[in-house]
């Protein structure tokens, strides 16, 4: 049971990895400078949006 439980071990390190490659490549691709932090969607700001995009009535 060990070495199932070994090759477990190692199969979800390679994936966290692999996912943490893949992230940290993207982020470098896109160039992801500054992520704005703070939400400013409020009851107008969304009324504006969604009739602008034909969904308000």
């Amino acid at each position: 049971m060990s070495k199932v439980g070994r090759a477990l071990t190692f199969a979800f390190a390679a994936a966290v990895l692999t996912a943490g490659g893949v992230f940290y490549t993207l982020v470098v691709l896109l160039d992801v400078q500054d992520l704005k932090t703070t939400a400013t969607l409020d009851a107008k700001t969304l009324w504006e949006d969604t009739a602008t995009e034909g969904i308000g009535l």
